[in-house]
């Protein structure tokens, strides 16, 4: 994270006030709300409603995966935006519908002038994921054509680009997805790293964000 807006983004996945510090031994404890305010070396937890997640009748496995969704997004986002020196925008629509019936569903949406990127979030990433995203992505200008929203018809005629994201993303599995023309989203450390196939981005590219 880089900023208030990235960390206000870590929060909303969450739905979150905030965070509290675990050494924090004050009667009240202070939720902060702000990144300036995170200390290097110190340990949070996250300020949420457990009542929240049950009025909802969330588990906290969906809000995991939420938030994995939400910060790969981000990570690709951040990458993108270097990358091409362009706007990067997070399309407002993840479901393609038609006759009120889903059609399609993508974890996370970007466009960048000509291409969209298309992502796809698994906690374990395998090669059968791969080859469904795969079979996913050259099926996507088909639903664009039938489908009945009108904001994804926007998105006819660009270059649509596949974005395979995993939290347990083995080396050999990343290097194939490469050379299958897909995008690459994975944890390093405390981060996520993003690697681009040659043909997309000139050279491959890695950098580190969040």
């Amino acid at each position: 994270m880089y900023n208030d807006n990235d960390y206000r983004l870590f929060l909303k996945s969450f739905e979150a006030n905030g965070l509290e510090r675990l050494s924090d031994t004050d009667e009240i404890t202070k939720v902060i709300t702000s990144l300036e305010k995170i200390e290097p070396g110190e340990r949070y937890q996250i300020v949420a409603s457990h009542i929240t997640a049950i009025r909802k009748n969330v588990t906290w496995s969906q809000i995991e995966d939420k938030a994995i969704e939400d910060e790969t997004l981000l990570a690709v986002k951040n990458f993108l935006n270097k990358m091409f020196k362009l706007t990067v925008e997070i399309f407002p629509h993840r479901i393609m519908y038609k006759n009120k019936q889903s059609i399609m569903e993508w974890d996370g949406i970007l466009t960048c002038d000509n291409k969209v990127f298309l992502l796809e979030t698994k906690h374990k990433m395998t090669a059968e994921h791969i080859e469904n995203l795969i079979n996913r992505l050259s099926e996507f200008q088909n639903k664009l054509e039938i489908t009945d929203s009108l904001e994804f018809k926007k998105l006819l005629g660009k270059q649509h680009v596949g974005v395979a994201c995993g939290t347990l993303f083995t080396d050999e599995l990343r290097s194939m997805s490469i050379d299958k023309g897909l995008m690459v989203v994975f944890p390093s450390g405390d981060r996520y790293k993003v690697e681009a196939p040659q043909g997309l981005m000139g050279t491959v590219k890695v950098c580190t964000y969040l």
